[in-house]
């Protein structure tokens, strides 16, 4: 079995749902950040994603979660409804960025999409 074929079944399979992605990502202060959903803008979005994977997981840039691990950030896969349905990990900094300019992620102002949904003004 040649080295990329043994990576590339390392990672689980995509669920079939999979629509959307997102990261969030744990400051060393204890407060997390969470970022913009991101998906294909039209086509067949399952395969969008999964060949983002197998690109990312080529380079080092995604692993399989693992129980208390301490990975950079986490790529969570997202169905119709918005509901983490899948996540993966986003091991360091340098894989983080990668993901960050491919999928054009941005801090969400959580405060500011709360006010938003109940009406308040921020």
């Amino acid at each position: 079995m040649s080295d990329t074929h043994a990576q590339e079944s390392a990672l689980p399979a995509l669920h079939p749902d999979a629509v959307a992605v997102t990261a969030f990502r744990g400051l060393p202060d204890g407060v997390g950040r969470t970022y913009t959903v991101s998906e294909a803008a039209s086509g067949d979005k399952w395969r969008a994603i999964n060949h983002l994977l197998r690109m990312a997981l080529t380079c080092g840039y995604v692993k399989p979660t693992c129980g208390g691990c301490d990975c950079y950030a986490v790529l969570d896969i997202l169905d119709d409804n918005e509901d983490v349905i899948q996540d993966f990990c986003i091991p360091t900094n340098r894989a983080f960025g990668w993901w960050y300019r491919k999928l054009h992620l941005r801090v969400v102002d959580v405060e500011a999409e709360i006010a938003k949904l109940y009406g308040e003004k921020s």
